[in-house]
């Protein structure tokens, strides 16, 4: 097997995953568009006595956690920025299983004896 041969083969899996990695807005385009973390919602109060939240149904807050060198970082990301902020969490996890699948390929590499000298 040649390096060409399995390159292609490389690309071909990558980018023909599954239907859901075609419906990733954007993800081939914008591979580098990713975040390892969480979205979280949490509920809060205006402090209106008159308002929805004040009978207990709070309002949705999202923000966005990770964690950087043993800390927790949180942003606040609204409304608008949710949906792009989700995206990116799958994007990550699309570009874990690619390296997971290139390590595979890697080590089955290994096994035949197929190296090339890294420069």
């Amino acid at each position: 097997m040649t390096l060409r041969s399995i390159a292609f083969i490389v690309k071909r899996k990558v980018w023909a995953r599954s239907p859901e990695t075609e419906k990733s807005v954007n993800f081939q385009q914008r591979p580098l568009c990713s975040l390892h973390g969480s979205v979280v919602e949490l509920g809060a109060t205006c402090g209106n006595p008159n308002c929805r939240c004040a009978r207990g149904e709070k309002h949705m807050k999202y923000y966005f956690s990770m964690s950087l060198k043993g800390k927790t970082k949180v942003i606040y990301l609204g409304k608008p920025r949710e949906p792009f902020a989700r995206q990116y969490l799958k994007n990550y996890k699309i570009l874990l299983a690619i390296v997971d699948e290139m390590s595979i390929i890697n080590l089955e590499l290994l096994k035949a004896g197929v190296v090339k000298k890294l420069d």
